[in-house]
């Protein structure tokens, strides 16, 4: 039940993982709704329509406010929906919770069902249980937040599941500040909604409103003033899948008491402003580098990135707070505060000015929409001043390639550098000049009717980072065979010749791969591929989003930066009458599939290249034309078998007649 609420109020949902807690980790007091909270009334299941459920179920009433208390706020939270069905009652009759109990407390009010007009008490006895999530402990992230869950006694369809609770939230980072982000609009029908904020009245806050949400009405009482939205089943929007970070759906209020990014940067220089001293031992070695500017900081990128692990513990004021570079250099390991501030301090140990920066690994784009806070970040990376210009390093990435400052850099749209006056900084999304992926695959038909199968792979930039991180987990042996039996799936029957042969250029950051089978006559005659011979451009299969090119009204999101090549070469091919190139240009993205011959050489090429991460509604119906005339074209298969059957007395066509006509005919 209350994993939907959250779902509607966040545009995310849960996962619980249970871990064992003690019995003091996990409580919840019980206590009546407090004065300041205004009554939303009674459930009316009249303000909606029951042929609007879903899953079972719908939301009659979702009510948060939110009040600026001396040292953080308290927010209230009431949700009700209406079981419509058995489909709903597992959810609905389940009350679960999430707080971090280090600077939240969790008061229930209410856990009631409303039934054929009467109230029904579900509080009482109930059996509350507390489990620590930890949903990223495989990541080497750990956040101590906390579930407290209960399962609901005698829950029928028909019934109102009715739940109020408030989160008593320290803030000790930001004391005096307040911050709130929230939904007007929501993909569900709902019977009610409100979402009422109280502040001091010598705090302002500034409230930015996105997509169509309507602005707040404002009134002051008693030395306190208050926001409020509210609407009685309020407009829902047609969610639209693939939209980019940047385009509003529905609509949304930000508040903040922050009014410029500045008051965010001057926060978080305070907070960052520790002591930058390096262990004795990496000083010396830093002292002792030798090489040009670009080799040092290179150098010292490879240090933080390959040598100090991941190691995120974001408990509490561990979320925000960093630790000192000197015992990050001690212990080896540390998160993204803690890589990137060891990284700030070698380079400045060395004479080159870098400060820490804070982005949003996901959601970047938002920032300039949002009203300033902190709580708008979730990553820290390092802004490297170099010839006049900002140059932005991952420090939780590892075995990064390339030379400072031909360094693949994180984008993430918006960076706030750490360090009093500035302003968020738009990071570069420029496209990729060149391939950062091809791949060749070469098919040799020999005169006695076997194959001899090569690929030989190029990988630059992110591609090669990526790819020189798959190798370093791997042995040869199981990659390898593993790339053998993938095409085994295609091709059964097929050997490989010999292990693959990789080369790491890392200062080029230039990875090549060469593999090498053989297919015999035998297996390409009794496993039918002699009906059906494939091949497929995987290398430049970026499963483009598909979509109703005809009713779209929001753009399109598709995968950017992306620069890669696919060929298929095929040896002893014969002549031929050609075959159609496509070649497509819709908004920023671009994808080609040419032919060429040249004599006994077959050659395709599908190329894709994008340089934006957008397409435009109405490009939509053009868009959704081409990715399936690309997508076509990425599986073919061909028929040797109808081959030679019109005239049975014709002589046995060659190897390169066979290919010749199941490419294109006779």
């Amino acid at each position: 039940m209350y994993l939907r609420a959250l779902t509607l109020a966040f545009g995310a949902s849960l996962v619980l993982a249970l871990m064992p807690v003690r019995a003091q980790d996990g409580k919840a007091e019980i206590a009546p709704v407090p004065e300041w909270v205004e009554d939303s009334g009674r459930p009316d299941p009249d303000l909606v329509s029951r042929d609007e459920a879903e899953d079972g179920s719908i939301v009659l009433l979702y009510d948060m406010q939110r009040r600026k208390t001396a040292d953080g706020y308290d927010s209230f939270w009431r949700f009700a929906e209406l079981v419509t069905s058995v489909a709903g009652l597992e959810e609905a009759a389940r009350l679960s919770l999430d707080y971090d109990p280090t600077k939240e407390e969790i008061i229930l009010h209410d856990v009631a069902i409303w039934r054929g007009g009467k109230k029904l008490d579900r509080l009482e006895g109930l059996e509350l249980q507390f489990a620590r999530q930890e949903q990223e402990l495989d990541r080497g992230i750990v956040d101590g937040r906390m579930t407290v869950f209960a399962e609901l006694p005698d829950v029928r369809v028909g019934d109102i599941i009715d739940v109020s609770h408030t989160l008593v939230a320290k803030t000790p980072l930001w004391p005096d500040e307040f911050f709130a982000d929230f939904p007007t609009r929501f993909v569900v029908d709902t019977g009610f909604g409100r979402r009422r904020i109280i502040v001091p009245d010598d705090l302002p806050l500034t409230i930015r409103t996105r997509g169509d949400a309507e602005d707040m009405t404002v009134s002051r009482k008693n030395g306190m003033t208050e926001y409020l939205w509210q609407a009685t089943h309020p407009d829902i929007y047609d969610y639209e899948a693939n939209t980019p970070v940047g385009h509003i759906q529905g609509g949304s209020l930000s508040i903040s008491s922050y009014d410029e990014w500045s008051d965010v940067a001057a926060w978080a220089a305070d907070l960052y402003d520790i002591d930058m001293t390096l262990p004795a031992g990496l000083a010396e070695e830093l002292d002792e580098l030798k090489g040009t500017d670009a080799e040092k900081i290179t150098w010292a990128i490879r240090h933080v990135q390959d040598n100090v692990r991941y190691v995120s513990d974001v408990i509490g004021l561990g979320a925000y707070r960093p630790r000192p570079p000197a015992l990050t250099g001690r212990r080896g390991y540390g998160d993204c505060k803690d890589k990137s501030l060891l990284l700030t301090a070698m380079l400045r140990h060395m004479g080159y000015e870098a400060v820490p920066a804070l982005v949003h690994s996901d959601e970047g784009a938002l920032l300039p929409l949002v009203a300033p806070g902190p709580v708008h970040f979730d990553h820290v990376i390092v802004r490297i001043e170099w010839q006049g210009k900002p140059h932005y390093i991952d420090a939780t990435w590892s075995l990064q390639g390339g030379v400072f400052p031909e360094i693949y850099a994180p984008r993430y749209s918006w960076a706030l550098p750490i360090r009093p006056g500035a302003e968020l900084e738009e990071m570069n999304d420029s496209p990729l000049d060149a391939p950062e992926k091809e791949v060749v695959e070469t098919y040799a038909f020999e005169d006695s009717g076997d194959i001899a199968f090569t690929v030989a792979s190029v990988f630059h930039g992110r591609a090669a980072d990526v790819m020189r991180g798959d190798i370093s987990e791997t042995s040869n042996r199981t990659m390898s065979e593993n790339y053998r039996d993938w095409y085994r799936k295609r091709y059964p029957g097929l050997d490989m010749v010999e292990r693959i042969k990789v080369t790491d250029d890392r200062d080029a950051n230039l990875i090549t791969m060469m593999e090498s089978y053989s297919l015999a006559f035998e297996d390409f005659e009794a496993d039918d591929l002699d009906d059906e011979f494939a091949y497929s451009a995987y290398s430049v299969d970026y499963d483009l989003p598909e979509v109703d090119g005809k009713d779209r009204k929001a753009p399109i999101a598709i995968p950017h930066p992306l620069n890669a090549v696919h060929e298929v070469i095929v040896e002893n091919g014969g002549t031929h009458d050609g075959m159609e190139a496509v070649s497509s240009r819709i908004g920023p993205l671009s994808v080609d599939f040419e032919t060429k011959e040249d004599g006994e050489r077959l050659h395709l090429r599908w190329a894709i290249r994008t340089e934006g991460r957008a397409i435009p509604a109405e490009d939509a119906q053009s868009y959704e034309r081409a990715r399936r005339a690309f997508d076509d074209l990425l599986y073919i298969t061909w028929d040797f078998g109808k081959l030679g059957e019109d005239d049975e007395t014709e002589q046995s066509p060659s190897v390169g007649e066979i290919l010749r006509d199941a490419f294109f005919g006779r």
